[in-house]
């Protein structure tokens, strides 16, 4: 009933895309790299995504599997493709994985959780954009989200590890590098783990995509995240 929620929707919904706010705001580009090999089991060998398992234990022990991965992709963006890098991800596991990674300190890597002090926040994101040799900065999903400028001066390109179900977070997610002062087109790589629970959470995502988009009435979707 997209039709009828949209005429109802009328009289009391202000459209204003950021696109249309703010012209010279750079475009976005999605890649989806699927991480292949994920076969999570439980003791008694049964595939823990056939099981009862609470969706958060089986969305971390997603991320934590595909860790292997995420280090050696994140490797190679920062030795061949970017300066710096913004990493965002949803368990705190996943996000101490990637910064006590051997292969990756080298770069330097900060961590903001949800319960980093803002003075802490602000010392992160400073040493990130001022220091040449700080080149990955590592965001929890539920703090990185809201609240944090200045990526924008310095970053292009970010990579999702673990997914996210809601299209309003991840706009707010890849909104700390699309956003007033950014001058080059902002990349966004999503680690997808093949035949897991982050293929459903990417179909879900594009689906609420395409009713936001039929509820504004213009044509963005799935190339468009």
């Amino acid at each position: 009933n997209i039709e009828e929620l949209r005429e109802r929707l009328k009289p009391f919904m202000l459209r204003r895309e950021m696109k249309d706010e703010y012209k010279e705001m750079p475009p976005v580009e999605f890649n989806e790299i699927f991480v292949p090999g994920i076969n999570l089991l439980t003791p008694e060998g049964l595939p823990l995504d056939e099981t009862c398992t609470p969706l958060a234990t089986l969305r971390k022990e997603i991320g934590i599997a595909k860790l292997p991965f995420a280090i050696d992709y994140i490797d190679d963006l920062l030795t061949w493709n970017t300066d710096k890098l913004v990493v965002f991800a949803y368990s705190k596991a996943v996000c101490e994985g990637i910064r006590e990674s051997k292969k990756l300190a080298k770069y330097y890597p900060g961590l903001i959780y949800g319960s980093t002090p803002a003075n802490q926040r602000s010392k992160l994101i400073e040493s990130f954009s001022n220091n040449p040799n700080i080149k990955l900065l590592i965001l929890q999903m539920q703090a990185g989200g809201e609240g944090i400028d200045g990526l924008q001066y310095v970053s292009n390109r970010m990579v999702l590890v673990e997914l996210e179900w809601s299209a309003g977070n991840v706009g707010q997610i890849v909104g700390r590098l699309q956003r007033i002062g950014q001058t080059q087109p902002v990349f966004v790589d999503l680690l997808v783990a093949s035949g897991t629970l982050d293929e459903a959470m990417l179909g879900t995502y594009y689906k609420k995509q395409e009713v936001i988009a039929q509820l504004l009435n213009n044509n963005k979707g799935k190339d468009q995240m």
